[in-house]
C-alpha cells in the first residue's frame, strides 16, 4: 500500500525536525520541544504515521499504571530520508526500525538527557553538540557522543 501525500507544513517540518534531532521521543517530550499540546503532538504524529515517514511504538513505562499505553515516536526510512533532503538531519538523525520494545525506555532516558542537556547549554550560552549516528563501536559502545565547548564525553 502506497502512502499518502503529505503536504510538508511548517509544523509537521517541526515535528520531523524534532525526531531527527533526538532520535526517540515520547508524547511529552515532543510537546515540551514543539511548544504545543500532547494532543497536537498525537495528532500530526498520527498523520506523519500514515504517511510513513514516522514509525509509534507503545510501551509499557516503569510509571505507567492505567490507561492507554505511552508512545515513543521514531523517524523511519522515508523520514531520515526526507529529513535528508529538506535539510534538518543532525548527527542523530537515524531510523527507529528495528529497535525493541525491551530498549524503548532506555532511548527515551537518553533523548531526556539530551534534551536537558540542551536546555542548560542554551542557558548557560554553552556550544553544544551531539551525535548518535555512526557511532564506532568496535571497542567502547556509547549510546552517544557530545561535546560542550570543544570538551568531549559519551
Amino acid at each position: 500500500m502506497a502512502a499518502p501525500l503529505l503536504r510538508l507544513t511548517k509544523a509537521k517540518r517541526e515535528a520531523l525536525s524534532v525526531l531527527a534531532d533526538y532520535f526517540c521521543l515520547n508524547t511529552r517530550m515532543a510537546a515540551e520541544l514543539l511548544d504545543v499540546s500532547e494532543r497536537a503532538v498525537q495528532a500530526h504524529y498520527q498523520r506523519l504515521i500514515a504517511a510513513q515517514l514516522v514509525y509509534a511504538k507503545s510501551y509499557e513505562s516503569e510509571t505507567y499504571e492505567k490507561g492507554a499505553l505511552p508512545k515513543a515516536y521514531g523517524l523511519t526510512d522515508s523520514g531520515v530520508s526526507v529529513a535528508f533532503k529538506e535539510g534538518f538531519a543532525t548527527d542523530s538523525t537515524k531510523t527507529f526500525k528495528g529497535h525493541a520494545l525491551s530498549t524503548i525506555e532506555h532511548e527515551l532516558m537518553i533523548s531526556k538527557f539530551h534534551l536537558e542537556l540542551a536546555k542548560l547549554a542554551e542557558q548557560n550560552g554553552w556550544d553544544l553538540r551531539w551525535r548518535q549516528r555512526d557511532l564506532d563501536k568496535k571497542e567502547v559502545r556509547p549510546d552517544g557522543l557530545f561535546r560542550v565547548n570543544d570538551n568531549n564525553f559519551f
